[in-house]
């Protein structure tokens, strides 16, 4: 889907139509997945029919929303360009996280080698609490998403294992 979303913004010349295209995609996916959901449950697990659409309908919608704000600067009045460059900026790390999507699916995948990499990035002691995984836990999870509202102990009793 995201191939498909990416020649038809390279294909057509115009961005409101490539915007367009991957609303009506994206809703008549995720419509679909909706609809065989009443027969067919949503199930990550098993990768049903109805999971694949209702993810891939959310996801081309979210592409084409990310199109939108950063890569259609065309549709935007001259007073909003800054905004449409700034936004491009907030999102270059999700770019390169999608053009290089299949090395993150390795390195997750291959015993843990992406976390054990991320553990190594530390910074003062102990290592074993200051590296990115352990800060993306507790601050990020637990903080602020409010992860770890639903425990009766301290916020670290019921942390994920670090």
């Amino acid at each position: 889907l995201g191939l498909h979303m990416g020649r038809v913004a390279v294909l057509s010349q115009d961005p409101l139509a490539s915007i367009l295209h991957g609303c009506v995609v994206g809703s008549a996916l995720l419509v679909s997945g909706l609809g065989l959901a009443v027969v067919v449950p949503v199930n990550k697990r098993l990768w049903s029919p109805s999971y694949a659409l209702v993810t891939g309908g959310v996801a081309t919608l979210l592409n084409a929303a990310c199109f939108a704000i950063a890569d259609a600067r065309a549709l935007y009045p001259s007073s909003m360009q800054t905004f449409a460059v700034r936004c491009r900026r907030l999102l270059a790390p999700l770019r390169w996280l999608g053009a290089n999507a299949l090395l993150f699916f390795v390195l997750s995948t291959c015993s843990g080698w992406l976390e054990h990499l991320l553990r190594h990035i530390t910074w003062g002691h102990p290592r074993e609490e200051k590296n990115i995984v352990a800060w993306f836990q507790h601050v990020v999870l637990m903080r602020w998403a409010r992860l770890g509202r639903s425990c009766a102990g301290p916020c670290d009793a019921c942390a994920p294992a670090v």
